[in-house]
């Protein structure tokens, strides 16, 4: 058996005695392949059923080797509505079980076309091995594998990043593929070795090798994965293969050069293509015996099977045309498609889908500790409206739970993000995803509220108050204070001078937000002569600037100016929403948004250093507030609150 050199980049012919195929035809002829597309995809027993394809048009999709097209053929109408452009010299095609996409093997271009059907348009091509000459796609669409003539080996490919993810040898000059039903073995024919490479799919390795017959050229597998059957075209036969023992169990006559093959979606009959015969055997599957002879046309290449198992095509590589043949009558109907056509896989093409909308409004707000319940309708699919966190709700903000995800959790103050999903199905498109924001906020507690208990009459009075808190909290005094004392009501700062002659006064502080309320007191003063102040202020130094994701550091200086010693120091710092915190150098004590120290004295003159290292999680300008205070008289109130104003930008802007 001679080779030599055709047309097509890398491509041969095989030349085999007389009556062999026309010098400088492409070797390779379909066949098998398709049939076992075509039947994988409706068969009953396949372990992963893909899911079923809409209601759509019945199409068959032709490799045209020599213009190198694809010819796609309306079944309804009877006319080819659309001419594909592909890679060089296609042989094999195959078509994904939910009918969206054909694959082509380029044999001459050594790769493989990705077709949208539709829209009848190339939308990848993927390099594989030298000299592809059959394709073949597993039942859940999922995997694609070429037989390489050139390379000696299957290309595996994954359907969803459209790359090769492995390579697996096999026998020489491997021209025929197909995938069993339940996807865990792909059967290869090697041309110049006479045998079948039977491949696991869960180890990409081959566990037998089958004896079939002189040249076996292609091979398609039963609904039921019970039966291989494999045509030997220099036999002149077709292989019946036991999937189970691996064995050949018959061996059946039949055309001139045999070169396709296919089952019908029943089982119960296949059909083979003679290229040099002009003709179809007809084959009783369960006696192994040839029922009839049907005449097509010149050279036939490639066969397959409707999925109601009522029409054969046949493709007619001399003729430029299919035949088209009803196995009900036997009666042939001829239909020009492109030229030198050789593969043929038949699909029903989906509907276009129905789009779907989802209505979804989240709560506008929630309070930290609490929780609420998410509501959306959806679209005609009547699949459920599904709710994820969205990657940028804050960290720790909320979670959720229950049917669906439709229980919202608020744990923390900041935004909680949530998207909204509602799968399609056969007949609708997947929703557009909606996302909402819930903005959590939380109530106020108090985290420094030791107020002097001390005044001196005459002399100022105060104390920096501080409240954690989402939205800030707002400031005030209780009824029943002293007039002359106020409060700030942004700050906390208390500030005041008791008039002569005060012995005693006493007043509440309230912390303030849309979330609830805080209190701190009653506070009862008395009120005694004048003794030594120490002079605490709070002095805030933060990064001006970061970028989402960025860290800085927040630091406090707490200093005292005398004269006297200032007893019982506490520090606080608040960071805004877009900050959180990572660490506290000394050791703090965490209060929501508020961080806390509680010191010992602090002699006159002397400072200390509180620090928090903050990342920025959302863009905006955020203000940090600080504040010190002591249970030692202060002479000067004002200079114990300090701020700093951090801007947020966001990352790669």
């Amino acid at each position: 058996m001679a080779e030599e050199p055709v047309r097509g980049r890398g491509s041969r012919v095989r030349v085999i005695g007389r009556g062999g195929p026309a010098a400088g035809r492409p070797r390779r002829r379909l066949g098998g392949l398709l049939v076992a597309v075509a039947v994988a995809a409706g068969a009953g027993v396949a372990a992963a059923a893909p899911a079923p394809a809409a209601a759509g048009t019945p199409f068959v999709y032709v490799a045209n080797s020599g213009d190198n097209t694809v010819s796609a053929y309306n079944a309804v109408t009877g006319t080819v509505s659309a001419t594909i452009p592909v890679g060089a010299t296609p042989l094999g095609v195959a078509v994904s079980p939910d009918g969206r996409t054909a694959y082509v093997a380029d044999s001459g271009s050594s790769s493989v076309s990705v077709i949208s059907t539709a829209t009848n348009t190339v939308t990848a091509t993927i390099s594989v091995g030298a000299i592809p000459q059959a394709v073949a796609v597993s039942p859940d669409g999922g995997t694609v594998y070429t037989a390489n003539d050139g390379a000696g080996d299957v290309s595996v490919i994954s359907t969803a990043t459209r790359t090769v993810t492995g390579t697996i040898p096999v026998g020489g000059s491997p021209v025929g593929i197909a995938v069993s039903p339940n996807g865990s073995t792909v059967y290869v024919t090697n041309s110049n070795g006479s045998t079948v490479s039977v491949i696991s799919t869960a180890t990409s390795t081959v566990t037998a090798t089958i004896t079939a017959g002189r040249a076996p050229d292609a091979v398609a597998v039963s609904p039921d994965g019970g039966t291989v059957y494999v045509a030997n075209e220099v036999s002149n036969t077709v292989a019946v293969i036991d999937s189970a023992t691996e064995t050949v169990t018959a061996t059946i006559p039949v055309g001139s050069e045999p070169d396709a093959v296919a089952v019908s979606p029943d089982g119960s009959t296949a059909y083979v293509a003679n290229q040099t015969g002009n003709d179809v055997s007809v084959i009783n599957a369960p006696t192994s015996t040839v029922t009839a002879t049907i005449p097509v046309g010149i050279h036939p290449q490639g066969v397959a099977v409707s999925p109601d198992g009522g029409t054969v095509y046949v493709t007619n590589e001399g003729s430029n045309t299919i035949s088209v043949i009803s196995t009900a009558t036997s009666n042939v109907t001829d239909i020009p498609v492109g030229s030198g056509p050789f593969g043929v896989a038949v699909t029903t093409v989906p509907s276009a889908l129905i789009p779907q909308v989802i209505n979804f409004t989240p709560p506008a707000s929630g309070t930290a500790g609490g929780q609420a319940t998410l509501t959306a309708s959806g679209g005609g699919s009547g699949n459920p409206v599904t709710f994820t966190l969205d990657p940028s709700s804050g960290a720790g903000v909320c979670q959720l739970s229950g049917s669906n995800g439709a229980t919202v959790s608020y744990l923390a103050a900041g935004s909680c993000v949530i998207d909204a999903n509602q799968a399609g199905n056969a007949s609708y498109a997947a929703a557009p995803q909606l996302t909402g924001t819930i903005t959590v906020d939380q109530a106020p507690a108090f985290v420094m509220a030791t107020p002097p208990l001390t005044a001196v009459a005459g002399q100022s009075y105060g104390y920096a108050f501080q409240a954690s808190g989402t939205p800030a909290p707002s400031y005030a005094l209780a009824a029943g204070a002293p007039s002359w004392l106020t409060v700030n009501s942004a700050t906390g700062q208390l500030a005041g001078t008791p008039p002569a002659g005060t012995r005693s006064f006493s007043y509440t502080v309230t912390a303030a937000n849309s979330a609830g309320t805080a209190s701190a007191g009653p506070f009862t003063v008395t009120v005694a002569r004048a003794s030594a102040k120490a002079d605490i202020s709070a002095a805030l130094t933060c990064p001006a600037a970061l970028v989402t994701g960025g860290t800085g550091t927040c630091t406090l200086t707490v200093a005292n100016a005398g004269p006297a010693a200032a007893a019982s120091v506490t520090a606080a710092i608040l960071l805004p929403p877009g900050l959180s915190e990572k660490s506290c150098s000394p050791a703090c004590t965490r209060h929501g948004n508020a961080f806390t120290w509680t010191g010992a004295s602090l002699a006159s003159g002397a400072s200390a250093k509180f620090a928090v290292t903050v990342r920025a999680a959302a863009p905006g300008a955020g203000l940090v507030l600080a504040a010190a205070n002591s249970r030692s008289p202060d002479p000067d109130y004002a200079n114990n609150i300090a701020t700093a104003k951090v801007v947020i930008a966001r990352a790669g802007h």
